[in-house]
C-alpha cells in the first residue's frame, strides 16, 4: 500500500485533476464545469494551495486528490492510492516478482499492439484518404519523409476502422482494451479511442511505441484540439516525455534540456537542428518527467533545464503551474545541485506580419535567430517567479498586497543559496519600500505556511470551506443569503456567534447590504460568498425556513455560551486573582445557557 501522506504531499491537485477535466487555470486555481453532474456554468473548483476540491453546484460534493480519484475512477480508497501512486511514481514494495513478470508481459503486448495500430494510421495518411492532410503538413513545413520519421499517421470515422484491423491482425480484444486503443463509448459499445485526427506517435526513451497523441482535424469540431492515449500499463503522460527518444543522446552531450510544451513544437525543433528538445503533453512538468531528465544529465558537470512554453495566455498559467511543480521538487533536494532550471520567455514578433508569435514552433520556422536569442537570455526561476508574481499582485497598490505578494514568494526560499540570502532579502525590501525587518517577518510567516508536510495539521489550521468544519455557519449564511424573508430574523444576532473569521465577514457583510458590492478585491471571500448562495436547501415553506433558522440560532447561541464557558475555566487557572469577578460572569453565563435549554430568550 502506498503512503497516504506521501500522496497528499507530492501530488499537484491541479495537474492531476487536468488529465481528467479541462480546468481553467489562474495562479494556484483552476475551475471547470463539474465532472460529476451536468451544467453550463463552472462550479468546479480546485485550490492546489489546499489541496482541494469542491463543487458549488447540485452535486456539492468536495475533498482531497484521493477522494477525486475514487470518484472520477469508480474506484476504491486502496484502488485510488495506487493510481496516484503510479501517477507519481512513488514505490510501493508490495509486489510480487510474478505481478512484475505479468505487467512486463502486457506492456510488451501493448508495444507490439501499437506498432500495428501506428502501421494503420500511416498507410490511411498515405492512402487518397490523407492527401487533405498531408497537404496540411506540407503547409506547416513537414515533408512525406517526416511521415515515417516522426511517426505521423491519419484516424478516420467510419465501418473501416481500427478495431476491424487489429482483428485481422489477431489482437485479442482484451489487449486492444487493455491498450487504450479500443474503449467503451457512452452507449456502452466498444470503438476506436481515435477518430477524424491527425496522430502522433509517442515513444518511449528505448522507442518503443508507447501511445498515441492525436490532434483533430476539423477545426470547428466539440472535441479537443489534442487528446492523448488513457493511461495504460504502458503509457503514463506524467512520467514520459515527448521525444526524449530523439533527444535523449544529445541532452547527455550538452548537458541541457529544452523542455517545450507541445508534439509539434519538438518536431519542428528536431527538424531544425536543436535535438535537445522534448515536450511535457500537457499544461504542467511534473517530478517524475524532471527525473526522466536526470537520467541523462552528467552530475560531474554543470547543467541546465530551461523551460520554454507557450506565450500566450495560456502558455503564460501552464509556465506558472510548471513552477509550482518543480519548486516544490526542487525543495524536496530530488535534483543535482548543480542542474539549473531557467526560463525562457518567447517575446517575438513575426518579421513579415508584426504579429506576436506563441510557441516554438512558430517562433522556430518564422524567427531562428530570435529563438535562439530567448535560449540565450533565459531567467533563473527565482528571478523569473519574484518578477511574475509581482505583475501578478501589484504589491505597491496596498499593505495588504505586499503581504500576499511575499508570502506567496516565500516559496522560493528553498531554491536560494544561504549565502545570497541576505542579499535576496534586502533588494526585495528596498523594491516593495519597507523594512528589512518586515520582509523577513512576512517571509518566516509565508515559511511557516508552505513548509508544513502534515496534511491534517495544515488542514486544521487553515479551516477552509471545502473542509466544511462548519456547517452550522454555513446552513445560516446560505438561509440569510438566499431568503430575503428570514432577514429580520439574522439580523438582532450578535456576530460574535459566529465562529470561523470569514463566516464572520460575510455576515458582518450581509448585515450591512453589501454581498456582491465590496467584495470583487477579496477572491477567497468572493468564492466563498458563490458557494453558500449555490449551497443545497431542500424547498420547503416559509414557515418551515422561520423554524429552521429559529432552531440554528438557538443552537449558535449555546455553542457561544459552551466556549464561553470553557475561557471561563481557563481564565480561572490562569488569572486566581479575578476568581469573584470571573465567578459573578459565571453566574450570568449560566443563566443564559439555562434558559437556552428551557427554549427562552434573554
Amino acid at each position: 500500500m502506498f503512503s497516504v501522506e506521501e500522496i497528499k504531499n507530492n501530488a499537484d491537485i491541479i495537474a492531476v485533476i487536468s488529465e481528467y477535466v479541462p480546468l481553467s487555470i489562474t495562479g494556484n486555481r483552476a475551475k471547470s464545469v463539474c465532472p460529476f453532474h451536468t451544467e453550463k456554468t463552472p462550479s468546479f473548483h480546485v485550490n492546489s494551495e489546499r489541496k482541494s476540491w469542491k463543487c458549488f453546484g447540485s452535486c456539492n460534493e468536495g475533498g482531497d486528490i484521493i477522494s477525486f480519484v475514487q470518484k472520477i475512477e469508480n474506484v476504491d480508497f486502496s484502488q485510488a492510492l495506487k493510481i496516484l501512486g503510479d501517477k507519481l511514481g512513488l514505490r510501493e514494495t508490495n509486489f510480487s516478482n510474478n505481478d512484475l513478470k505479468k505487467d512486463k508481459d502486457i506492456i510488451s503486448e501493448i508495444h507490439k499492439i501499437n506498432k500495428i495500430a501506428s502501421e494503420y494510421f500511416r498507410n490511411k495518411l498515405l492512402s487518397k484518404d490523407g492527401e487533405k492532410i498531408l497537404g496540411y503538413l506540407n503547409s506547416r513545413g513537414y515533408e512525406k519523409d517526416d511521415v515515417e520519421k516522426r511517426g505521423f499517421g491519419l484516424s478516420l470515422s467510419g465501418t473501416n476502422s481500427l478495431a476491424g484491423y487489429l482483428k485481422i491482425n489477431n489482437v485479442s480484444s482484451k489487449i486492444a482494451k487493455e491498450s487504450g486503443l479500443i474503449v467503451q463509448k457512452k452507449d456502452g459499445t466498444w470503438g476506436d479511442m481515435f477518430y477524424d485526427r491527425l496522430m502522433i506517435n509517442i515513444y518511449d526513451s528505448e522507442g518503443n511505441i508507447i501511445g498515441f497523441g492525436g490532434r483533430e482535424i476539423y477545426e470547428n469540431s466539440n472535441s479537443p484540439k489534442y487528446i492523448n492515449t488513457n493511461a495504460t500499463p504502458a503509457f503514463d503522460k506524467s512520467a514520459n516525455l515527448y521525444g526524449i527518444n530523439w533527444a535523449k543522446d544529445n541532452i547527455r552531450k550538452k548537458n541541457q534540456a529544452i523542455v517545450v510544451e507541445g508534439y509539434m513544437d519538438v518536431i519542428t525543433a528536431h527538424k531544425y537542428g536543436y535535438n535537445n528538445v522534448v515536450a511535457a503533453m500537457g499544461v504542467a512538468i511534473t517530478g517524475r518527467q524532471i527525473n526522466l531528465l536526470m537520467k541523462y544529465f552528467n552530475k560531474n558537470e554543470p547543467g541546465k533545464i530551461i523551460l520554454c512554453l507557450d506565450s500566450d495566455n495560456a502558455g503564460i498559467e501552464a509556465t506558472n503551474r510548471v513552477l509550482e511543480v518543480v519548486v516544490d521538487y526542487i525543495s524536496s533536494n530530488k535534483i543535482k545541485e548543480n542542474i539549473n532550471i531557467e526560463i525562457a520567455q518567447i517575446d517575438i514578433k513575426d518579421p513579415s506580419t508584426k504579429k506576436m508569435i506563441k510557441d516554438p514552433d512558430e517562433a522556430i520556422k518564422l524567427s531562428p535567430i530570435e529563438w535562439e536569442n530567448s535560449l540565450k537570455n533565459t531567467k533563473n526561476i527565482v528571478d523569473y517567479i519574484v518578477d511574475v508574481k509581482y505583475l501578478h499582485y501589484s504589491p505597491k497598490e496596498s499593505p495588504h498586497n505586499i503581504e500576499k505578494y511575499v508570502i506567496d514568494i516565500s516559496k522560493v526560499i528553498n531554491l536560494i543559496n544561504k549565502n545570497e540570502l541576505p542579499n535576496f532579502t534586502k533588494s526585495l525590501a528596498k523594491k516593495l519600500d519597507i523594512s528589512h525587518r518586515e520582509i523577513t517577518n512576512l517571509l518566516n510567516k509565508g515559511i511557516r505556511k508552505y513548509s508544513s508536510k502534515n496534511y491534517h495539521t495544515l488542514k486544521n489550521k487553515i479551516k477552509t470551506i471545502d473542509d466544511n468544519l462548519d456547517a452550522l455557519d454555513e446552513h445560516f449564511l446560505s438561509l440569510l443569503i438566499k431568503y430575503e424573508d428570514l432577514k429580520e430574523y439574522g439580523i438582532a444576532i450578535p456576530e460574535n456567534y459566529i465562529k470561523q473569521n470569514d463566516n464572520k465577514m460575510i455576515f458582518s457583510l450581509w448585515k450591512n447590504n453589501f454581498i456582491g458590492d465590496d467584495i470583487e478585491s477579496d477572491e477567497e471571500l468572493k468564492e466563498k460568498i458563490d458557494y453558500l448562495r449555490l449551497r443545497y436547501i431542500p424547498e420547503s415553506s416559509l414557515t418551515r425556513k422561520v423554524e429552521d433558522i429559529n432552531q440554528i440560532i438557538k443552537r449558535l447561541k449555546e455553542r457561544f455560551l459552551r466556549e464561553l464557558k470553557v475561557q471561563e475555566i481557563e481564565d480561572l487557572k490562569n488569572n486566581p486573582e479575578l476568581k469573584d469577578k470571573i465567578v459573578e460572569n459565571s453566574l450570568d453565563s449560566n443563566e443564559n445557557l439555562r434558559k437556552v435549554f428551557i427554549g427562552k430568550n434573554n
